[in-house]
């Protein structure tokens, strides 16, 4: 459900700080966030007209990369023994 353009807001949205939503626009694009802050992330986008345009960016330059440089299939040896690595700090 798209808002009208009456509706729409130009800088800072009160649901959901713009900052916010530039920070977590990567895992927004590869489906790395919970489904409330996607919903969420949804909602300020459809609501905010910078963080749509930035969004709107992010997205089509996303997808000229995945076309340019599709990602690269491991084996699944490879993906085992990193799987199985622990990181101790």
């Amino acid at each position: 459900m798209s808002m009208s353009e009456s509706e729409r807001t130009t800088g800072p949205c009160p649901a959901l700080d713009c900052q916010w939503v530039i920070d977590h626009l990567q895992a927004f694009l590869h489906d790395e966030l919970g489904e409330e802050q996607a919903n969420a992330f949804r909602h300020h986008i459809d609501a905010c007209d910078d963080c749509m345009e930035q969004a709107d960016i992010e997205s089509t330059i996303s997808h000229l990369l995945h076309r340019c440089y599709p990602p690269a299939h491991v084996s699944e040896t490879l993906r085992a023994r990193v799987g199985a690595l622990r990181v101790t700090l």
